[in-house]
């Protein structure tokens, strides 16, 4: 039985008082997404299950018949169409001939199985209009689970043990008698995919992704040394790598890999945060020693670093490992216990087949409520256009993203999002040049087990753009970072973020960096706890990389992150009124331009030299000079400098420590020098005693002291109810 340490205890009492229902859905309605999406969006959420439908869908129906009933008549002379496609004609033919009369164009899908032969393909002759929307909805049942599922893939059948000599010869023998075989063509697919991650043909069982055979079965192992060319090296930023690929594994026998027509390996070649997939061209099993094909890691390869190998028969020896074989079109699964057994598995089988499940350009006023999507190689749904939602959905199983928006005033609300192959929902929206606004959202949601195949910088949201919102989400359990952004005038508000950089070192939650320009980005009322890297060697809460300047950082939750807040060298950013414990430490701040990144700032003060801009922005233009006047004068001023950061009102806590003293702060990495650029001032070290007083309610100041100190509202961050939110 694991023991409850003093430590342990302290930080659950605090941790179940100071946020009472925030680990619940919030129990307050939050204030600011509607006013930020606007009414009409806002309107939009709360009445778009209840308009009537003008057509149906339904696994029973038939592409001759006209749609308009949700079930065949007696006489079986009409009913609801059978396929998405043929309800997207239906709308433009009766749009051309004057129909629908100004109402929202509702078309309800059914609930049932729709495997698609093809991506639906939407294009602005499919948009609506802010009065007549074009409504794609599905049936929800009484728990919000959508009940028609949109799928990319084709179904499995007529398993069997295998029987050729060679196959079961590369199997292990306690797997041979587990192991089932199916045969690909004979269920109508062709195209077997790659494994370079962009085009993986992925299995599920019972809604679940499976693994390919892979050693070892979990986690990574290590490689000790290297045998390449140590002439050949690879420079990047001072750091120097081996760029001849020649891996020595150690203990473990890869004498059968050498069988094996199409090994793969995954790694983190060289450094914690960049990783690659590359094919296994050579395995000498005397020196246990494999060597991988070009193109080479662009960082090269250092020992010590950690991989696994995989598409590999002869390591399919574990439940829920699959294989398949380009030449025979024959799948080899290793079932989970309760999944079936020869002649078929009793949890559903299937394989992803389709690269998108719905691809919309140009596309406006649409809206796709309460379905379910599921299974595709890509993106689930890629759409480009404006003013368009995503509501109420569950989107998962996607081999790329969950949704990939590119246009002003879309809005992704209130979906449940899971087990997605790279970054879950990719928003680009707004123009920085012109500092016009794109008003893009993604609220509400549930994000999970995001990053599965990518797994580097593979983020739950990526925001790019000008005035954009990522804001109320619960965004948890990934290898990489949880919100990735860039651009002028984001907000990143009122999101749980938990147990993501798991796979990764010297990455952060909330990322962003090397950029002087993108500025006016707000990062506010957000809690992030429980990160703290690969193998617990620690990470970053909110990262500003690498001279990244003018973020504010105020009125978060940070518990139980190492390096909660870091300044990378960046100018003119606000980090105050945050609340910090068992954070170890709890802030970094450098001045790395003037040291060892100076090449990059140098490549921005050249640029300016030549050109009169700074990344592209010519920051003394009217527009810019006033919205950003520091930035305007960066080049008459000390343009390396971390100048202009402000950290002041933010209380450290320690279960460890007991009192209360002004800084110097132990918990704290500020690189010496900084302090003659930044205003470091006000913050607090306290202990639990402290947070005691402060759950109380009613506080503005640190008790004790005479700094002043804002609640943080806890029980408005998070997942709320309603506006056709799925059931979480």
């Amino acid at each position: 039985m694991r023991r409850l340490t003093l430590k342990s205890f302290c930080s659950f009492c605090f941790a179940f008082a100071l946020l009472g229902t925030a680990a619940r859905l919030a129990a307050a309605e939050p204030d600011g997404w509607r006013e930020f999406i606007g009414p009409e969006k806002t309107a939009l959420l709360e009445s778009v299950r209840q308009w009537p439908a003008v057509l149906y869908v339904s696994p029973d129906g038939s592409d001759a018949w006209s749609g308009t009933l949700p079930a065949p008549n007696a006489e079986k002379s009409d009913g609801p169409l059978r396929t998405l496609e043929r309800a997207r004609d239906a709308v433009r033919e009766c749009r051309a001939a004057g129909g629908f009369d100004g109402r929202p164009t509702v078309i309800e899908i059914l609930p049932g199985l729709y495997e698609l032969e093809k991506p639906l393909v939407l294009t602005a002759a499919d948009s609506g209009t802010a009065s007549s929307p074009v409504v794609w909805r599905g049936v929800c049942g009484e728990n919000g689970v959508p009940l028609a599922e949109i799928r990319g893939g084709k179904t499995l059948t007529g398993g069997k043990k295998p029987e050729d000599p060679a196959v079961l010869g590369r199997l292990k023998p306690e797997a041979r008698e587990k192991v089932l075989e199916f045969d690909l063509n004979a269920c109508g697919i062709a195209d077997f995919g790659t494994y370079d991650g962009t085009d993986t043909a992925e299995l599920f069982c019972g809604g679940e992704p499976m693994t390919i055979a892979r050693y070892p079965n979990e986690g990574f192992m290590t490689f000790e040394k290297l045998a390449g060319d140590e002439n050949a090296e690879t420079v990047i930023e001072e750091a120097r790598g081996d760029t001849v690929p020649r891996i020595i594994v150690g203990d473990y026998d890869i004498a059968p890999w050498a069988a094996e027509p199409d090994a793969w390996a995954h790694g983190y070649w060289y450094i914690d945060w960049a990783n690659s997939r590359q094919k296994i061209v050579r395995v000498n099993a005397e020196k246990r020693m494999f060597e991988l094909d070009k193109p080479y890691h662009g960082y090269g390869y250092r020992a010590g670093q950690y991989f696994y190998a995989y598409h590999l028969l002869c390591e399919l020896d574990s439940p829920g490992e699959y294989y398949i074989d380009g030449e025979s079109g024959k799948l080899y699964f290793y079932p989970p216990e309760n999944a079936g057994g020869e002649g078929g598995a009793e949890r559903e089988l299937f394989l992803s087949t389709l690269p998108f499940l719905v691809q919309g350009n140009g596309l406006s006023h649409t809206v796709f409520s309460g379905l379910q999507f599921n299974g595709c190689r890509k993106d689930a749904l890629q759409l480009g256009g404006s003013d368009l939602l995503v509501c109420g959905s569950l989107i998962q199983n996607a081999g790329g993203s969950a949704v990939s928006a590119g246009g002003d005033r879309i809005v992704i609300f209130g979906n449940h999002i899971r087990s997605i192959g790279g970054v879950a929902v990719r928003a680009e929206a707004g123009d920085r040049t012109t500092l016009t606004p794109g008003k893009t959202a993604v609220i509400n949601n549930d994000i999970h087990h995001f990053g599965r195949i990518v797994r580097a910088y593979a983020s739950a949201v990526l925001l790019a753009g000008c005035g954009d919102l990522v804001a109320q989400n619960r965004l948890t359990d990934a290898p990489h970072a949880a919100i990735l952004f860039s651009g002028n005038g984001q907000r990143i508000e009122r999101n749980e973020i938990a147990r993501v950089c798991q796979e990764s070192n010297d990455a952060g939650a909330i990322y962003t960096g090397r950029d002087w320009t993108m500025r006016g980005n707000v990062i506010r009322q957000n809690y992030l706890h429980d990160i703290s890297g690969f193998k617990n060697l620690g990470c970053v809460g909110v990262y500003l990389d690498d001279m990244f300047s003018s973020a504010d950082v105020t009125e978060n939750l940070f518990v139980r992150v190492t390096r909660a807040v870091m300044i990378g060298g960046g100018r003119d950013n606000r980090v105050t009124n945050n609340l910090f414990i068992d954070c170890e430490p709890n802030l970094h701040v450098d001045a790395r331009a003037l040291g060892w990144a100076h090449r990059c700032a140098e490549d921005w003060i050249q640029e300016f030299r030549d050109k009169g801009t700074v990344s592209g922005i010519d920051i003394k233009s009217d527009l810019w000079a006033e919205r950003y006047p520091e930035l305007a004068e960066i080049m008459e001023r000390n343009p390396k400098a971390p100048e202009g950061n402000l950290i002041e009102r933010n209380l450290m806590v320690s279960s460890e420590k007991t009192g209360v003293s002004p800084r110097p702060f132990s918990g704290e990495y500020v690189e010496e020098g900084v302090d003659a650029f930044s205003a470091i001032r006000d913050n607090v070290e306290g202990d639990l005693r402290l947070l005691l007083d402060m759950t109380c309610g009613g506080y503005d100041r640190i008790p004790g002291t005479d700094v002043p100190f804002k609640r943080i509202p806890v029980e408005k961050i998070g997942l709320f109810e309603g506006y056709g939110a799925i059931s979480r």
